[in-house]
């Protein structure tokens, strides 16, 4: 299930009919041939990117797509409470929901990841993690040690929609407190 967050995150970066063919699917997606071929696309996806972008330089962040968030999940919850796929699912979640907030991102499309999220058996958010008692300044202050931040200002990977990831290199502080607050009721 895990292994799973990182498949339908190639997708949501770079290949929005892989993503289309997963939703399809629906829960039976992690059976099966589609399965054994999703695999093969996203890790023929990630080594594209990777390849690319030996050195990290830059669009090799957008591997990181539902990751800022979910470190910050990871490292604020209580010690094995939630897993790192749960954590950058919850993550993706939220990168399509703030990407939608700042009207970046079709409303339609935050919502239809995390049902697709929700119905292969993933969490879309903070409230459905495991652990739930979250503060939206911890986590923000969290989100400010993620390794792809410059010039002391948080990037986080967002979406213009499924299958069209970017580098948000300058995000609003104040206003990523004011999502996470909402997000957390």
């Amino acid at each position: 299930m895990c292994g799973y967050a990182e498949i339908v995150k190639a997708a949501l970066i770079g290949d929005a009919d892989l993503f289309d063919r997963l939703d399809a699917a629906g829960e039976t997606v992690l059976s099966g041939t589609l399965l054994d071929q999703a695999i093969a696309a996203a890790v023929a996806f990630k080594a594209g990117i990777v390849a690319a972008d030996e050195k990290e330089a830059g669009q090799r962040a957008l591997l990181n797509l539902g990751h800022t968030f979910g470190h910050a999940f990871e490292a604020d919850a209580p010690k094995d409470t939630i897993r790192h796929g749960e954590a950058v699912a919850a993550g993706i979640g939220l990168a399509f929901d703030y990407s939608a907030r700042l009207g970046h991102c079709p409303v339609q499309d935050a919502a239809c990841v995390k049902a697709h999220l929700r119905r292969v058996g993933l969490p879309d958010g903070p409230k459905t993690l495991a652990h739930t008692d979250w503060n939206a300044a911890s986590l923000v202050a969290r989100m400010r040690d993620d390794k792809k931040n410059r010039d002391g200002r948080i990037t986080l990977i967002l979406a213009r929609g499924i299958g069209n990831a970017y580098i948000e290199s300058q995000a609003d502080e104040s206003d990523l407190v004011a999502f996470m607050e909402t997000s957390l009721k």
